[in-house]
């Protein structure tokens, strides 16, 4: 498997194939297979009951029941199937998914995602050298986030700063246009009267009893400064605290995701000298201990969707929030990692955990602090 979507096809493919082998498969029937946001309501669901209801002039509990005791359960690897509310189905994977997903991970990095039809953007970045250099390089890290994520799923996407200086555009070859201002400048540099509008709020820095003037990216450098600007919606406000931006520990939000890669890293490589080594060789001997690291890795499984509502609603910040809370699992999972009283097994199986939480943090923190690529 190499991406989210493939999960999802596997386990919609298996539910139809048991309908038409059932003969209860309609060919304009539409049905979602989706990943639950909470997750007391199993890791994979679906409404293909509740759909079939009407078709077949039965309960969608009874068509549930039917479906379980009669789906191939063998590809799909789920400890157990519940029916919940009205009839909906609700798979709770079992651990061969941490190493099914992991592996999509190391193999892959996060270019894990359905790719769409190549879509055209111009992102048009509206700059003055006159403005305020703050509320410039945040426009700037809001743009270059904005790019990353939609380039992520598969669009084609072209940055400048400002039209009058590309003559050579087409604005007609862009099927998306979003013109993204400084704070309060919205009017006097409107250049572009086609396609969307973005004011991207102010950013300063508070001593706790004024705003200082000084330049925030030279003071705590660009990957620092390019998170704390998406570190709120794109319209609010930023007043980042001088000591918090400064100082290293839990309430600056880089050093607090940077330090989940820097703790996974470590223990890995204390391990590694100590002989403790995984591979594609000895996957079957892992084992996963710890409900907390397996709640870690099935999160990535919302990645997906959490893009797709960051381009919709063009808001890095969905990203942001996501990833703050990826590593709010994380914490919870390191305050039970007691790996010298682990079993063998179960230090191998951590170790697979920590690299993939490793990698996934890295390139995600990549594609908010401003590191433009294209996958």
């Amino acid at each position: 498997m190499r991406k989210i979507n493939d999960i999802i096809d596997l386990f919609k493919v298996n539910i139809i194939k048991t309908l038409k082998d059932e003969n209860l498969y309609f060919n304009n029937i539409d049905f979602d297979v989706t990943i639950p946001e909470d997750s007391s309501f199993g890791d994979i669901s679906t409404n293909v009951s509740l759909k079939l209801s009407s078709y077949l002039k039965k309960s969608p509990r009874e068509i549930a029941e039917l479906i379980i005791k009669k789906l191939d359960k063998s590809s799909l690897y789920v400890n157990r199937i519940e029916i919940a509310g009205p009839g909906f189905i609700n798979f709770y994977l079992d651990d061969n998914w941490i190493i099914k997903i992991g592996s999509m991970i190391l193999k892959n990095g996060i270019d894990i995602l359905k790719k769409d039809s190549s879509e055209n953007y111009l992102l048009h970045l509206v700059l003055n050298a006159s403005l305020n250099e703050n509320d410039i390089n945040r426009a700037s890290a809001y743009a270059n986030a904005l790019l990353n994520i939609l380039r992520l799923k598969g669009n084609k996407v072209c940055l400048v700063d400002t039209i009058e200086k590309e003559k050579s555009l087409n604005l007609d070859n862009f099927g998306h246009i979003i013109n993204i201002f400084p704070y309060g400048h919205l009017k006097n540099l409107c250049y572009n009267t086609k396609g969307e509008t973005v004011e991207v709020g102010s950013i300063s820095l508070d001593d706790g009893r004024k705003r200082l003037n000084e330049n925030i990216k030279d003071l705590i450098g660009e990957k620092r400064f390019n998170f704390w600007a998406l570190s709120k919606t794109v319209k609010r406000d930023i007043s980042i605290p001088l000591g918090s931006a400064l100082i290293n520990n839990t309430d600056n939000p880089y050093f607090f995701v940077s330090y989940v890669y820097e703790r996974a890293n470590n223990i890995n490589y204390i391990l590694g000298k100590e002989g403790y080594k995984i591979g594609s060789s000895n996957l079957k001997d892992m084992s996963f201990n710890l409900a907390e690291g397996k709640k870690i890795i099935f999160e990535i499984l919302n990645f997906e969707k959490v893009i797709d509502e960051a381009i919709k609603f063009k808001e890095p910040y969905k990203l942001f929030n996501y990833l703050y809370n990826f590593c709010v699992y994380f914490y919870e999972y390191n305050r039970k990692l007691f790996i010298r009283e682990f079993e063998e097994k179960d230090i191998l199986g951590n170790m697979f955990i920590l690299n993939v939480i490793k990698v996934f943090v890295s390139e995600t923190l990549d594609v908010l602090t401003g590191k433009v690529f294209d996958i």
